[in-house]
């Protein structure tokens, strides 16, 4: 008997394009080569693009470390990203990161993961901008009558970005550089990794600076699905995830460009993309300039600060649940591509602890592997959503992913 053997491709090129509400269109690239110089080992260069984000990445792997199957890791990278495309505070980062990490499996279920990574972000704010008014004009009708219509001459500053941005940079500067270890463990006992019916997975995960980086802060992070079948076609997912950070040493807290955000799809459905939260305060000054001889009694009045709510700053704190019951689409049951579900959703972002303003949602929802890419979609009712309080909500929701 003869056998003919033929190594398959190691190498692999791929790319996609997608749409998220939140990002907008998003594109990506992969190259690997899983056997380099026929090491076994893997070598890979990625590219991700949106309006949020720009990143780039080089990785190498060698799934055979130790003769018992522990992995090691390097990876070496660039991100930009700016928070204020995705209903985020307006601010801007750049990081470049470097490292390396191990991979320990403990059993078939279980994996450890040991890692260090050292971080240089360049954090950017808005200069403040300037209007001005200039009184009576029909241009600024509104503004001008609620002055009485006298003539006077008004230069309002706003600044773009929260006061609690500010005094972060005015306090700890806008460069910094962190060295952090990290730790994680996942339990993995789900059926099969796409459209799971039974089984479960756990993953936690933590890190800390260490002393003598420029900012000291530490991260911990939970969380638990599982997947219940309670019929042949009919499947309860129940999931919870729970997060905290914090600062230490001389970091007074956790910083804002590390926060949690929630809200959107795979958190609370129904509200806007990362709008659940704390949100920043920005306060506008006016100078008041009147050149009129006659009297004027607007020109009597005090210039002043106005101060209002910004945009979204997330917290530090991150409590997220879900319930969710599948079922297949009726007169399609047997294709296992498409599913609908019923969820109802509860979550909260804060800086303390506690349930104190948790908001809920429910409705439902549908996803499709299709061949262009997976498409989910969901209705959502805001059930405690209150908008003098600044909650933004969106009840229809989807993303759409590509690959080619």
């Amino acid at each position: 008997m003869n056998y003919t053997v033929v190594e398959k491709a190691s190498g692999n090129l791929s790319a996609g394009i997608g749409f998220s509400q939140v990002q907008g269109i998003v594109i990506n690239a992969n190259v690997s080569q899983d056997n380099v110089f026929g090491s076994g080992k893997r070598v890979n260069l990625a590219f991700n693009n949106s309006n949020y984000a720009t990143n780039y990445q080089l990785g190498f792997f060698n799934p055979y470390f130790t003769p018992d199957g522990v992995s090691m890791g390097y990876n070496l990278g660039y991100s930009k990203r700016n928070a204020g495309q995705v209903n985020i505070a307006n601010y801007s980062t750049n990081v470049l990161n470097a490292g390396v990490d191990w991979g320990i499996p403990l059993n078939e279920f279980d994996q450890l993961r040991f890692g260090m990574d050292a971080k240089y972000t360049t954090l950017s704010t808005p200069d403040p901008s300037d209007t001005t008014y200039i009184c009576p004009s029909e241009a600024n009708a509104a503004y001008c009558n609620s002055y009485g219509g006298n003539p006077f001459k008004d230069i309002v500053t706003s600044p773009n970005t929260s006061k609690e941005i500010t005094d972060f940079v005015k306090d700890e500067g806008n460069k910094f550089l962190t060295f952090s270890p990290s730790i994680g463990w996942t339990h993995d006992t789900l059926n099969r990794a796409i459209f799971p019916s039974k089984g479960g997975q756990q993953r936690f995960s933590a890190l800390a600076t260490i002393p003598g980086s420029d900012l000291q802060y530490y991260k911990v992070s939970y969380k638990h699905q599982m997947y219940l079948p309670l019929a042949r076609d009919l499947t309860l997912r129940l999931q919870a995830e729970i997060a905290h950070g914090a600062g230490y040493g001389n970091t007074d807290s956790l910083p804002f460009f590390e926060n949690y955000f929630g809200g959107g799809t795979g958190s609370v459905r129904g509200f806007r993309n990362n709008t659940l939260g704390p949100r920043g305060h920005i306060t506008s000054s006016t100078k008041r300039e009147c050149n009129d001889t006659s009297p004027n009694p607007v020109c009597d009045l005090p210039s002043g600060d106005n101060p209002r709510l910004n945009s979204p700053m997330g917290g530090s704190n991150k409590l997220i649940a879900s319930a969710e019951l599948f079922f297949p689409v009726p007169f399609f049951a047997e294709t296992k591509s498409v599913r609908l579900g019923t969820f109802l959703d509860a979550g909260r972002i804060q800086n303390g602890f506690g349930l104190n303003n948790m908001k809920y949602s429910a409705g439902v929802t549908g996803e499709w592997l299709s061949p262009f890419g997976a498409l989910s979609v969901s209705f959502a009712y805001p059930i405690n959503a209150n908008k003098d309080l600044g909650d933004q909500t969106q009840p229809f929701q989807f993303n759409f992913g590509q690959n080619f």
